[in-house]
């Protein structure tokens, strides 16, 4: 009878309030998880190298979108399905990981990252950056360790301290956003004005006559070795015929174009859009092949300017968007380069 008494002293948890509890959590974590491995990094990786990308932050939203609800929907459900019993259980377990791992990667890409020097070709002394090799070593290695043995002593404890982290990191991340948004100036991108078609490109004169200019040494250095070596593939280029003279106009593929297509010499003293505009503005070889009866078709990856530009068939004005299933590969490529910056 006194047992009886005491049970009904007790107040017992209702399951509605564990459920919402256990629920908050569970979108806690995957938040934290979705926000810290792609949509954070992708945002802030794209808008440091804007000039860089001939596509809009906004034209791949969609494949970002799904990413991150993909991502925030995995990590709340593992939460939720993983045991959570025990004191130290898989789902106290999953927390700490989770919790460790963002934090080092938003450390990792957002802090270190940020210090090293950008690859552009040029020798980099990297004896000067060994010390934030041993810090990266010292996150990666001495954090999770802190957590595991925090996490033996002190299960109950580390539960708690990890969820407030996670809502640190959440708002600390909304804030870098919303500041690297409103202080990064915006770069310029010209091809936001201007695209490069493949309209036409594909097309032959009315006789199927086409000539294919080489003007690089290597190209026509290996199609020298193969003829010598397999002479019989002379026979299969019908209505074709191979100038093994016409490499070497310039050390530089790049210069070559303009001496390729004018026959100018390429001035010295100018800059390459400068010379490039020079040679077109001076040659005669173009327009003696339109007097003898060829239709020329100029087709180019750089971006024409002055006179140029009216000589380049697939130069157009507009902004390129990216195709569906385009989104999703430059998507795929935005997030690994973010993942890279954060990587240990």
């Amino acid at each position: 009878m006194m047992a009886a008494v005491q049970d009904q002293g007790i107040e017992k948890p209702k399951r509605g309030r564990l459920n919402r509890k256990k629920a908050g959590h569970a979108l806690l974590l995957g938040l934290a998880l979705a926000l810290t491995t792609t949509l954070h990094p992708i945002v802030i990786f794209y808008l440091h190298n804007e000039g860089e990308f001939w596509f809009s932050l906004p034209s791949v939203a969609g494949p970002i979108g799904v990413l991150f609800a993909a991502v925030l929907g995995v990590g709340a459900l593992l939460y939720c399905v993983l045991p959570g019993k025990k004191k130290i259980s898989l789902r106290l377990i999953y927390t700490v990981a989770v919790t460790t791992g963002c934090l080092c990667f938003y450390i990792q890409g957002h802090w270190m990252a940020s210090y090293l020097p950008v690859l552009t070709g040029d020798p980099i002394d990297w004896s000067l950056y060994t010390g934030w090799g041993w810090a990266s070593l010292i996150l990666w290695i001495g954090l999770p360790i802190v957590m595991l043995v925090w996490m033996l002593l002190r299960p109950r404890g580390i539960k708690k301290a990890a969820f407030v982290l996670l809502s640190m990191l959440i708002g600390t991340e909304m804030l870098t956003g919303c500041w690297t948004v409103l202080t990064t100036e915006r770069a310029e991108n010209r091809k936001y004005n201007a695209f490069f078609s493949t309209k036409g490109l594909y097309e032959t004169s009315t006789a199927g006559n086409v000539v294919v200019l080489i003007s690089d040494t290597f190209e026509g250095s290996y199609m020298n070795e193969v003829l010598e070596r397999y002479p019989e593939y002379r026979e299969l280029l019908s209505d074709f015929t191979y100038y093994d003279n016409m490499t070497g106009t310039s050390c530089f593929t790049y210069f070559s174009y303009a001496k390729l297509m004018t026959g100018v010499d390429f001035p010295l003293g100018n800059t390459s859009e400068q010379g490039i505009q020079w040679c077109f503005d001076h040659q005669t070889m173009l327009d003696r092949l339109r007097d003898n009866g060829w239709e020329l078709s100029y087709y180019t990856t750089f971006s024409p300017t002055g006179s140029i530009a009216g000589k380049v068939t697939n130069y157009a004005e507009g902004e390129l968007t990216p195709s569906a299933e385009g989104s999703w590969l430059l998507t795929e490529r935005l997030l690994k380069s973010a993942l890279y910056q954060g990587a240990p």
